[in-house]
């Protein structure tokens, strides 16, 4: 399953003097938050993340990740309440400062939430990695990352015209723009096991698992993408269910 986080292709990367400043402000006030635990619970408390993006995070978080993980509503909240962290580290650094590993880093608000330092197949680093990935969407780091249908096809003939049914087509153009906005935050070539785990959470849901023919075409656009290695595994960890 594709959680639907279309975005507006034109976006306004004009930077003027006034949001500098507001810019160095936010930077200094995410420097407070992430050096003291209780100030971001009180942040996560507060009405910072709109309700459009609170709803489609949960959905994300329901759909990606196992049952008993969302029954946990302390953590679901502080994943939902540091989307707002996100969008502040990514409004305030420049694209080559911005990986998973430094939001990851930002995001760690006290010794007890080292998110860079869980194993990658926990359930709660694949959890914030994942909102990472929406927060880094809707940011304008990444604009033009997202192909059109026609610079798909013309990229990916083979999935195209008669060769395929029409809805593996969408499911596979889907695809390919997620494993690319990933790739600008966890390149693929560095740890390929790990994007795997990541990206198929998400496209294809908790417990599910794609099984049509098209399924192996989506290891043909991660290796594409990611330029490279034929003899990456074709199967996903077994994942840990690490709630802390």
């Amino acid at each position: 399953m594709i959680i639907d986080l279309t975005l507006d292709d034109d976006m306004d990367t004009t930077t003027t003097a006034a949001a500098a400043d507001a810019a160095s402000a936010a930077d200094a006030a995410v420097t407070t938050i992430i050096n003291n635990a209780e100030a971001f619970e009180e942040y996560s408390n507060l009405r910072l993340v709109s309700e459009e993006n609170e709803s489609l995070i949960r959905n994300l978080l329901r759909t990606s990740f196992s049952p008993k993980f969302n029954n946990n509503a302390h953590m679901t909240s502080i994943i939902v309440g540091s989307f707002a962290l996100m969008e502040i580290f990514m409004d305030t650094h420049a694209r080559d400062e911005i990986s998973m590993i430094s939001v990851l880093k930002a995001i760690s608000v006290s010794p007890e939430y080292r998110l860079a330092e869980l194993d990658t197949r926990s359930e709660l680093r694949l959890a914030f990695e994942a909102v990472i990935v929406f927060a880094y969407m809707k940011s304008r780091h990444a604009h033009n990352v997202k192909l059109t249908r026609k610079k798909f096809e013309e990229k990916y003939p083979q999935f195209c015209g008669t060769n395929l049914y029409l809805e593996e087509q969408d499911l596979l153009f889907d695809f390919c723009n997620y494993v690319r906005y990933v790739n600008c935050l966890l390149p693929i070539k560095d740890d390929i096991h790990h994007v795997l785990d990541l990206v198929f959470s998400v496209t294809d849901g908790y417990g599910k698992r794609c099984v049509s023919f098209c399924s192996l075409r989506r290891y043909d656009i991660i290796e594409r993408e990611g330029k490279g290695r034929r003899n990456m595994r074709r199967e996903r960890r077994k994942p840990l269910k690490i709630l802390g």
